[in-house]
């Protein structure tokens, strides 16, 4: 499937309430960005989690409530990880790139259902919640959002061509934001201007220690 289809489709589905096939969707995006930004016929785990890492910016961005997402390790998910090998030792402080990839990405990709310690939550506008315990970690659905925009905006993809009025949006009326709208077929590869809007939010970032 094209990128630029599995990118509508998972807006498509997500209006639909079909959260784990959106999901799904925006995680396949992710692999074809990660294969035409490093120029690769076949993606490994290795360049899928760089393409997560190289734009958490834009993760931090779009899911919302603040959190410095680049510098926090998940230790609370360390004997969840153990069994995934990263330069051939366990993992021992896994990141989000980590748990994008091994839990929603490969979970879809096999055919299994994302684990339920790992669910995504319902937002509300300005509101992204988060449940983070031993062994769990459960984020706002924004995920989505925040992986499409990965995809949307990536320099990588700026050939890519669509119609229609799919769109992405940032910010929230209820806490004074305002609510700026990217127009997907105005967007492609607009990764420059993404990140000069974005510059000028003032954005607070909190590392968890956990």
């Amino acid at each position: 499937m094209k990128l630029e289809n599995n990118v509508l489709f998972a807006i498509d589905d997500y209006e639909m309430k079909k959260l784990d096939s959106s999901l799904m969707h925006a995680c396949f995006a992710i692999e074809a960005t990660a294969r035409n930004l490093y120029s690769m016929r076949n993606v490994t785990n290795k360049e899928y989690k760089r393409c997560i890492r190289d734009y958490i910016w834009i993760i931090e961005a779009m899911i919302g409530g603040g959190l410095n997402l680049e510098e926090t390790p998940w230790k609370n998910l360390r004997e969840n990880f153990r069994c995934y090998k990263e330069n051939g030792r366990p993992i021992e402080n896994p990141d989000l790139a980590d748990v994008i990839y091994y839990i929603f990405r490969c979970n879809n990709a096999h055919g299994k259902e994302v684990p339920i310690n790992y669910q995504i939550l319902p937002c509300e506008d300005g509101r992204s919640g988060w449940i983070i315990a031993d062994g769990v970690l459960q984020m706002p659905e924004r995920i989505i959002w925040a992986l499409l925009a990965i995809s949307v905006f990536s320099k990588a993809n700026n050939n890519i061509k669509t119609s229609g009025n799919h769109y992405l949006t940032w910010g929230s009326e209820s806490l004074g934001l305002g609510t700026k709208k990217f127009i997907i077929k105005d967007w492609w590869g607009r990764e420059d201007d993404f990140k000069d809007f974005i510059s000028k939010q003032n954005i607070i970032r909190v590392k968890l220690e956990l």
